[in-house]
């Protein structure tokens, strides 16, 4: 009998590499994404470590970047002075004129995010300096009952842009130019059936699912927004593979995290 070894990803591999940029115009990123407009979504956050980025991020107060609890969970203080924190670019090498550079002054994740299964994945970066002239990316009013489900939300990212089945090893670069994709959010309950066989995670209700065919986020997008209407409705979180057809996306559902948000927004 075959079996089928089932790979979890959590979208946190390197979003680029320095000297392996993909610049081929025709080649879709974010897996089947497009070129995204940098001044459309100047919040986008590029996490970089070594000039590396490793995740991405969300600017929702002048001094405060939403992010994935499992891109920041192992970084302790004495580390902060390492990660950098990059926005208002379309391009990571080199960024666009203008791009603004902030550090890290703290950094705070859900006391009760489960690395095994993903639930509580979300984190707060406090800057070290405050953003000017960017709007922050608004947040579900409070209150907000939605699901979402049957909506078409955009993703963005510098992440990962090879198509990658469950089965597959991961490889490949991350893209240096910002890409956006549109992808549909499904109920949680369809979302559970595409995950059935899974013993190691369950789709829990603070988690939500976006799937469109043959696009979707990769490694490197974690930590970035999933926007409906331009409001931010999840963080990216986890899946198996990249744009696999059997299975969707799954993100932090925000409107699940109110509470938590609005205590660590200080």
């Amino acid at each position: 009998m075959q079996t089928l070894v089932i790979i979890f990803t959590i979208f946190t591999i390197s979003c680029a590499f320095p000297n392996a940029y993909d610049d081929n115009e025709d080649i879709d990123h974010i897996v089947g994404g497009h070129k995204a407009n940098s001044y459309s979504y100047n919040f986008l956050t590029a996490l970089l470590r070594d000039g590396e980025c490793f995740c991405g991020g969300s600017l929702v107060t002048a001094n405060h970047i939403l992010t994935a609890a499992h891109c920041v969970d192992y970084i302790k203080p004495k580390d902060y002075g390492l990660i950098q924190l990059l926005l208002n670019t379309s391009t990571l090498n080199p960024p666009d004129n203008g791009a603004i550079h902030r550090g890290v002054k703290k950094i705070v994740h859900h006391r009760n995010y489960n690395s095994a299964t993903s639930v509580n994945d979300i984190a707060i970066i406090t800057l070290d300096s405050p953003v000017e002239n960017i709007k922050p990316i608004p947040l579900p009013r409070i209150g907000s009952t939605l699901s979402y489900s049957g909506m078409w939300a955009t993703v963005i990212g510098f992440g990962r842009t090879l198509k990658t089945l469950a089965e597959d090893e991961s490889s490949g670069n991350g893209s240096n130019k910002l890409m956006e994709s549109s992808l549909q959010v499904i109920s949680n309950s369809n979302c559970s059936k595409m995950y059935s066989e899974s013993k190691e995670t369950k789709i829990s209700a603070s988690m939500l699912c976006a799937y469109a065919a043959g696009t979707d986020t990769c490694q490197g997008d974690s930590g970035g927004p999933l926007i409906v209407e331009g409001t931010q409705i999840g963080i990216v979180s986890w899946g198996y593979g990249c744009a696999d057809p059997k299975y969707a996306g799954v993100y932090t559902r925000l409107t699940f995290f109110y509470t938590w948000i609005r205590f660590n927004l200080v």
